[in-house]
């Protein structure tokens, strides 16, 4: 039985062998949507080679992303200066109203983390949105934090991609031996509760259950 990842890989192999075996690939336009959904340190590393290789012979490609600035920051910084490259990012307020602007991976990567607590922090402890910031966007935050805490505050433990589930996986196996083990249920619940938005389709969420979880982080942290 093929796991969820397996089979998303799988079919993205398939849609890659067709678009390398186009004849006419000079003429055509590539779209990848979501391609790193559910793929594994390795994976994600291979699919964005396989990208930037596709986009010295196709006539544009485009890779569209709901999230994770990190793994289109892993396409961007190694695309090779004779392709054009343009990144886009569309925002949409909890009215429904969207624009689209230039973005850049590596810029949104810089301030991430310390923009991505300000949000968490206010949330939790006022139940008040920052400016430009939207319930979604509360959501969208919380399982990367938590990964790139984990990773700042425990150095050379986790691999630079490795996803929140198998680090807190990897905390439970170690017992209660573990510094972190007092927090499993709350690095479970976190991501338990952000998986839907992780995988497409999630719900506006409820601002009082949005609020406790983003609690929960802020206690987390603090419990360290």
């Amino acid at each position: 039985m093929l796991s969820t990842a397996d089979k998303n890989t799988l079919a993205l192999a398939f849609f890659i062998s067709v678009v390398n075996s186009t004849a006419n690939i000079g003429d055509t336009i590539v779209v990848f949507d979501d391609p790193f959904n559910s793929q594994d340190v390795f994976r994600r590393f291979e699919t964005g080679s396989q990208i930037r290789a596709i986009a010295k012979n196709a006539r544009q490609v485009i890779v569209m992303m709901s999230h994770d600035a990190e793994f289109l920051h892993l396409i961007e910084k190694d695309t090779p200066e004779t392709i054009a490259l343009g990144s886009f990012q569309l925002t949409c307020d909890d009215a429904g109203a969207g624009t689209v602007a230039t973005w850049s991976a590596s810029e949104e990567l810089k301030e991430l983390y310390v923009r991505q607590i300000e949000q968490l922090s206010e949330y939790a402890n006022r139940g008040v949105l920052l400016k430009d910031v939207t319930l979604m966007g509360i959501v969208q935050a919380m399982r990367p934090f938590c990964e790139s805490y984990l990773r700042a505050r425990y150095p050379a433990r986790f691999a630079e991609k490795q996803m929140l589930s198998s680090m807190v996986d990897e905390i439970e196996a170690a017992g209660q031996s573990d510094g972190m083990f007092a927090t499993v249920g709350d690095l479970r619940a976190i991501n338990e509760y952000t998986r839907p938005e992780h995988h497409g389709g999630a719900q506006m969420p409820e601002k009082g259950e949005l609020r406790a979880m983003a609690q929960r982080i802020i206690r987390m942290i603090g419990s360290y």
